[in-house]
């Protein structure tokens, strides 16, 4: 067991952390999340790594809720994003539902915009949401998938998540991803192979004919 000051790094522990009992989203069930994706006065926020979601993420219906993914290489990133004039403005006036892999992640990202709206007089959402369970309940009460498209990256030994029901080929067709070396479509973490830039180190996608090129001559 390793003590840590913040279950999600934001980079805010201690006071200035938000309180979870204060300030957190409300919970939707799965299928009341379903339902509010379908409303056009409605932005999503993908709050996991820029690398989960290259596989994966929420489609929302045409002429429904706006999808917005901060593209964040961790989670540092998140407070700054969410300070942004431009990110400001797309929130203001919506009702903002937030998603990740099981839910944790939300609990503190929905807690962080609801004290800065507080604080902020040109950020005034009209509501922050979270589905419970995350990600990985939504895929399991719409075993096709509902609006959920690609693979739900997943942090323990089974790598990922994909629709019970739902045809291998047609979760491949939904995810734009590439091997990282050769631009190949590939969907597949494996191998543990990360960016080699300073203070990036985030997975990266390795298709099987470049895993020896990654392994012997990084780049």
């Amino acid at each position: 067991i390793r003590k840590t000051n913040e279950l999600v790094a934001y980079g805010l522990a201690g006071e200035k952390a938000p309180s979870l009992k204060k300030f957190a989203g409300e919970h939707l069930e799965a299928d009341d999340y379903h339902k509010a994706m379908q409303d056009p006065e409605t932005v999503i926020i993908d709050v996991r790594n820029a690398y989960e979601s290259a596989i994966g993420n929420f489609q929302p219906p045409e002429n429904g809720a706006k999808l917005i993914d901060p593209k964040m290489r961790n989670s540092i990133e998140f407070p700054k994003w969410l300070n942004s004039e431009d990110t400001q403005k797309q929130l203001t006036g919506k009702k903002v539902l937030m998603y990740c892999t099981g839910g944790i992640r939300c609990e503190r990202a929905t807690a962080l915009l609801n004290q800065m709206s507080t604080v902020k007089e040109e950020l005034k959402p009209k509501g922050v949401y979270h589905c419970r369970g995350g990600i990985e309940r939504y895929v399991k009460t719409f075993p096709s998938g509902g609006y959920w498209k690609g693979k739900n990256y997943l942090f323990d030994k089974r790598m990922e998540q994909t629709p019970d029901i739902k045809a291998d080929s047609a979760v491949e067709n939904d995810i734009g991803a590439k091997c990282v070396l050769c631009c190949a479509k590939y969907t597949v973490y494996r191998g543990q192979f990360k960016c080699s830039r300073t203070l990036c180190g985030v997975p990266v996608i390795v298709c099987n004919s470049c895993t020896t090129a990654a392994t012997e001559k990084p780049e």
